[in-house]
């Protein structure tokens, strides 16, 4: 099984130069250069000379940065979550062609997380196939954890590992799309958004012993895009659009009349997930559209209120870097964020970077 090089984002390490790509050859040829007129020759050696000058490709270091605050870099992977006993951060990788075209098996990267140090704890297989999402338990005694394996011969199904090492379970075959499963807060089932057209929201035994049921939304699911389960009550969060608008919802696991927790009206804003505090006391989602089409991520009190910006979608002084930051997961105590990001150069010759997970730190 082929594993990736290196657990470092991007290829240059951050404030290094690289050249530009385009080759030139001058050769000291004398009969030919006599004919060319003066003119013509300082033109040739001003474009060469121009061919030479470095071209930025990492941030500005030179800018201030608050280090205590400041957002660290874990590594390369996709939709990151949160062991439930706040020491571990994991993400998918894998599932996919590389570039020589052989493929590379979906495994998951298991990161260690001291405060906002981290370093990669292990690898560990998941699928042959390509597994799209995971979510973690609520309980750190007994964590449990959820994957969505997408296969397009077959359908996509969900499997159950009690423990890493052991061997998965499968709960369920599905004939379309399985995304965004999430655990309910007592563990017992497993909710999914099902469907290509994004059916609605459903409900599973997590023991695979029953057949899923659609939750009873009074306004119907709409266009929605993303789903998690509450660790705190029998809730559920949720991003769907209404007459062409997305905001964020929240609606109880037995169904009724959803609340809007976010106040949108008219705006052209798309927003990626969501996710209530640990605490009960905000909500935070990544969004973009509003001041610029680079996601960042906001944080509203729960009963409403003006949303604080949480993360920069600028990433140098010159503007040419740009950070989106789409994915997240609230750490247990609700001191931190994971976040699965994509930094974009907008003018400097490499036009992005891979996908990697950061942790923030939050008040």
């Amino acid at each position: 099984m082929r594993r990736p090089a290196s657990d470092r984002i991007g290829p240059f390490p951050s404030g290094q130069r690289r050249w530009n790509g385009m080759a030139y050859c001058v050769r000291p040829l004398k009969n030919c250069l006599l004919t060319i007129s003066p003119s013509i020759l300082c033109a040739i050696i001003f474009c060469a000379a121009l061919l030479t000058v470095p071209v930025s490709c990492g941030k500005d270091d030179t800018a201030p940065e608050d280090e205590a605050r400041s957002p660290r870099e874990v590594g390369r992977a996709s939709k990151p979550d949160w062991h439930p006993d706040g020491t571990y951060i994991t993400g998918t990788y894998g599932g996919a062609y590389d570039y020589k075209f052989d493929w590379i098996p979906a495994y998951m990267r298991i990161w260690e997380i001291d405060n906002l140090q981290a370093k990669l704890h292990r690898n560990v297989e998941l699928s042959e196939k390509s597994v799209s999402f995971h979510a973690w338990s609520h309980d750190a005694s007994d964590p449990r954890l959820i994957i969505a394996e997408r296969d397009e011969d077959t359908g996509d199904r969900l499997t159950r590992l009690d423990d890493l090492e052991g061997e998965p379970g499968q709960i369920y075959n599905a004939p379309g799309q399985i995304r965004w499963p999430s655990w309910t807060s007592d563990n017992g089932r497993i909710a999914f958004i099902s469907g290509e057209e994004a059916d609605g929201v459903l409900l599973i035994p997590a023991d695979g012993s029953g057949e899923p049921s659609l939750i009873d939304n009074d306004l119907g699911w709409g266009s929605v895009v993303f789903a998690r389960c509450s660790g705190l009550d029998e809730s559920l969060i949720y991003v769907s659009s209404y007459d062409g608008q997305q905001n964020v919802y929240r609606i109880g696991l037995d169904g009724g009349t959803p609340e809007r927790l976010t106040n949108y009206e008219r705006e052209p804003v798309v927003i990626y997930c969501a996710e209530i505090r640990p605490d009960g006391s905000s909500v935070a989602y990544s969004l973009s559209g509003q001041e610029s089409m680079y996601p960042a991520i906001f944080e509203q009190p729960i009963d409403g209120g003006q949303p604080n910006k949480l993360t920069s979608s600028i990433i140098d002084s010159g503007g040419q870097w740009y950070r989106s930051w789409f994915y997240f997961a609230w750490s247990p105590e609700g001191d931190r964020i994971a976040a699965e990001v994509k930094d974009v150069n907008t003018g400097g010759g490499i036009i992005a970077q891979d996908r990697a997970v950061y942790v923030v730190p939050v008040d």
